[in-house]
Protein backbone atom coordinates (compact mmCIF):
# COMPACT_ATOMS: atom_id res chain seq x y z
CA UNK A 1 0.00 0.00 0.00
CA UNK A 2 2.69 2.39 0.93
CA UNK A 3 4.72 1.56 -1.99
CA UNK A 4 1.40 1.89 -4.31
CA UNK A 5 0.58 5.62 -2.76
CA UNK A 6 4.47 6.92 -3.11
CA UNK A 7 4.78 5.45 -7.00
CA UNK A 8 0.90 6.81 -7.79
CA UNK A 9 1.55 10.47 -5.64
CA UNK A 10 -0.93 9.68 -3.45
CA UNK A 11 0.89 10.48 -0.41
CA UNK A 12 -2.31 11.26 1.44
CA UNK A 13 -3.56 8.49 1.43
CA UNK A 14 -0.42 5.97 3.48
CA UNK A 15 -0.57 8.43 6.34
CA UNK A 16 -2.77 5.99 8.13
CA UNK A 17 -0.39 3.52 8.15
CA UNK A 18 3.16 5.14 7.88
CA UNK A 19 1.52 7.11 11.38
CA UNK A 20 0.84 4.06 13.04
CA UNK A 21 3.86 2.61 14.52
CA UNK A 22 4.54 -0.84 13.62
CA UNK A 23 4.14 -3.48 17.00
CA UNK A 24 3.65 -6.63 14.93
CA UNK A 25 5.30 -7.73 12.01
CA UNK A 26 4.21 -10.41 9.68
CA UNK A 27 5.40 -13.93 10.27
CA UNK A 28 8.22 -14.42 6.82
CA UNK A 29 8.96 -10.38 6.61
CA UNK A 30 12.60 -9.84 6.30
CA UNK A 31 14.63 -7.21 7.44
CA UNK A 32 14.49 -5.88 3.74
CA UNK A 33 11.21 -5.66 3.77
CA UNK A 34 11.47 -3.55 6.85
CA UNK A 35 14.18 -1.51 5.36
CA UNK A 36 12.09 -0.59 2.06
CA UNK A 37 9.16 -0.13 3.70
CA UNK A 38 10.85 2.63 6.42
CA UNK A 39 12.32 4.00 3.40
CA UNK A 40 9.13 4.49 1.71
CA UNK A 41 7.39 6.02 4.93
CA UNK A 42 10.26 8.30 4.57
CA UNK A 43 10.26 9.57 1.65
CA UNK A 44 6.13 10.23 1.75
CA UNK A 45 6.91 12.15 4.87
CA UNK A 46 9.56 14.11 3.38
CA UNK A 47 7.34 14.77 -0.19
CA UNK A 48 4.74 16.15 2.70
CA UNK A 49 7.65 18.52 4.07
CA UNK A 50 6.97 16.69 7.43
CA UNK A 51 10.65 16.99 8.36
CA UNK A 52 10.39 15.77 11.91
CA UNK A 53 9.01 12.36 11.10
CA UNK A 54 10.89 11.96 7.60
CA UNK A 55 14.01 11.81 10.14
CA UNK A 56 12.53 9.21 11.98
CA UNK A 57 11.75 6.86 8.99
CA UNK A 58 15.13 7.07 7.46
CA UNK A 59 16.99 6.45 11.04
CA UNK A 60 15.11 3.35 11.41
CA UNK A 61 16.28 2.22 7.83
CA UNK A 62 19.49 2.03 9.85
CA UNK A 63 18.60 -0.25 12.83
CA UNK A 64 17.19 -3.43 11.83
CA UNK A 65 19.96 -6.24 11.52
CA UNK A 66 22.00 -6.80 8.39
CA UNK A 67 24.99 -8.24 7.31
CA UNK A 68 25.64 -5.78 4.50
CA UNK A 69 25.40 -1.96 3.25
CA UNK A 70 22.68 -1.88 0.41
CA UNK A 71 21.39 0.76 -1.32
CA UNK A 72 18.58 1.35 0.72
CA UNK A 73 21.02 2.45 3.84
CA UNK A 74 23.33 4.65 1.48
CA UNK A 75 20.06 6.58 -0.06
CA UNK A 76 18.65 7.01 3.61
CA UNK A 77 21.96 8.43 5.26
CA UNK A 78 21.64 10.89 2.79
CA UNK A 79 18.64 11.98 2.96
CA UNK A 80 19.31 11.92 7.68
CA UNK A 81 22.71 14.47 6.45
CA UNK A 82 20.06 16.96 4.43
CA UNK A 83 17.36 16.75 6.89
CA UNK A 84 19.70 17.84 9.73
CA UNK A 85 20.94 20.51 7.59
CA UNK A 86 17.51 21.88 6.62
CA UNK A 87 17.13 21.56 10.30
CA UNK A 88 19.46 23.59 11.43
CA UNK A 89 23.13 22.64 10.56
CA UNK A 90 23.84 20.25 13.01
CA UNK A 91 26.05 17.56 12.48
CA UNK A 92 24.14 14.17 12.43
CA UNK A 93 24.70 10.93 14.63
CA UNK A 94 23.21 7.86 13.74
CA UNK A 95 21.03 6.27 16.49
CA UNK A 96 22.73 4.34 18.79
CA UNK A 97 21.41 1.33 17.89
CA UNK A 98 22.59 1.58 14.25
CA UNK A 99 24.30 -1.74 13.18
CA UNK A 100 28.36 -1.52 13.21
CA UNK A 101 28.76 -2.37 9.64
CA UNK A 102 26.46 0.62 8.72
CA UNK A 103 28.81 2.72 10.75
CA UNK A 104 31.95 1.33 9.29
CA UNK A 105 30.82 1.04 5.89
CA UNK A 106 29.26 4.70 5.91
CA UNK A 107 32.75 6.00 7.71
CA UNK A 108 30.60 7.00 11.28
CA UNK A 109 31.99 7.54 14.45
CA UNK A 110 30.26 7.53 17.38
CA UNK A 111 31.22 11.22 18.41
Amino acid sequence: MVKLCLESSFLQHSLEIIEADLVDVVPGTSAVDTINYYYKSGLIFLELKRYADALKAFERVMVPPTKSINELHIAAFKRLILLKIIEGGEDYQLPSKTQDILRHDLKIGDG
